[in-house]
């Protein structure tokens, strides 16, 4: 190995403890590797490396690598990260722990901030600037949206601190958006049917072919469980006929599954740990939303027996 800086110990040249070095590998091609401390969690030694068939080419790939990882906070730089290079860097480490439909929906609250302050860079960032945030974003969200902003920001910004790419968030020294409580109304027995009744073009003739028993029958049967079961869109149309169970003797269902869009399999990431099967399109049968939401739902004797007639008729297996 050539070291690219060395220091003299005992008449022996050495390098410089995390200058790197150049190594002409067996295989005729040279490689440049730098040392970067060891791995917080493991321990290990950590190091970046870049190999090209010439000296140059190695040289020119790892200065790239190295300027990547300074600009996305990997790396400490001369200059701190952009707030938004930095957001890139956590929202691709954010996805692998967290549903398709999770990560989209932190990601558009995380971009939507770095429209306002993206380009201050992480170690200028000030409390000044978090609330300046919550103020433009404010002229065209809901509280409780607006609140969800702030948090996911804060989420960003405490891993930044771990990291010590910042002293202390500037998030802990705001504020949160304020959010009034809302009281929930419930449905009154008539006032599904009303719903229903009020849909605009109810009964008047549609384009394209007419509607069969079989759909109609499908969205009455959806209709119900979404009022008397209180099912998620997605957990309705994943219903099969092993998740009907009867649980001393009350009929229920055994909610475990659920449909999402995730997208087409050549664009979807789906993490390791998620359970999702692709059926078609951009849609995947996967695991309800939360451990809780794997729950058993009783439901009406008279909606049991038309959801086994349906299962029967239709020999749905």
């Amino acid at each position: 190995m050539t070291a690219k800086t060395t220091r003299k110990t005992g008449g022996r040249s050495r390098r410089t403890k995390g200058a790197g070095g150049i190594i002409h590998r067996a295989d005729g091609r040279w490689e440049f590797r730098r040392e970067i401390g060891r791995d917080p969690a493991t321990g290990k030694r950590r190091f970046i490396a870049a190999s090209g068939r010439t000296k140059a080419d190695a040289r020119e790939r790892f200065g790239t690598k190295v300027a990547e990882m300074e600009r996305t906070g990997l790396l400490p730089g001369a200059k701190s990260p952009y707030l938004k290079d930095y957001a890139e860097r956590w929202l691709e480490e954010y996805r692998l722990n967290v549903k398709p439909t999770t990560y989209r929906t932190r990601a558009g609250r995380i971009h939507a901030c770095m429209e306002v302050i993206g380009c201050v860079r992480l170690t200028d960032l000030t409390p000044d600037h978090i609330r300046k945030c919550m103020r433009v974003l404010s002229k065209r969200l809901a509280p409780s949206t607006l609140k969800d902003h702030f948090v996911s920001l804060k989420m960003m910004l405490d891993q930044a601190e771990l990291e010590e790419l910042i002293p202390v968030d500037p998030c802990r020294r705001v504020k949160p958006p304020r959010v009034e409580p809302t009281e929930t109304r419930i449905l009154s027995p008539e006032q599904p049917k009303q719903l229903i009744e009020a849909v605009p073009n109810r009964g008047t003739k549609r384009r394209g072919p007419a509607l069969t028993v079989d759909v109609d029958e499908s969205w009455m049967l959806l209709f119900e469980l979404a009022f008397a079961a209180g099912m998620r869109e997605g957990e309705r149309y994943a219903l099969m006929p092993y998740e009907l169970e009867q649980r001393d003797g009350v009929p229920g269902i055994n909610v475990q599954q659920q449909i999402q869009q995730y997208g087409k399999p050549e664009d979807a990431v789906i993490p390791a740990w998620l359970k999702a099967e692709h059926l078609y399109g951009i849609l995947w049968l996967t695991t309800p939303k939360t451990r809780a939401a794997h729950r058993f739902v009783p439901i009406s004797e008279s909606l049991w027996e038309r959801l086994w007639a349906r299962v029967k008729r239709l020999d749905i297996g």
